[in-house]
């Protein structure tokens, strides 16, 4: 999968877990993992901030007598 405009992020690891990494990279391209992993974490982290704001939104509409959120 190919990127455009993309910035870098370094990471570190572990000199073992690199060792690891190198003997893994014909049949895993490192940075789509990570990239992929930051992406769905992200992705993750706004449908849970959405979903609690959401929430706060629903609790907001509970205080509100029902005749004045119907506009009686």
């Amino acid at each position: 999968m190919v990127y455009p405009a993309v910035s870098a992020v370094c990471i570190r690891v572990s000199k073992e877990l690199k060792e690891k990494m190198d003997r893994r990279r014909e049949i895993v391209n490192w940075s789509e993992e990570i990239m992929g992993f930051i992406e769905r974490r992200v992705e993750d982290l706004e449908q849970e901030k959405a979903i609690n704001e959401l929430k706060e939104f629903i609790r907001e509409l509970t205080k509100v007598p029902l005749d004045e959120a119907v506009g009686m």
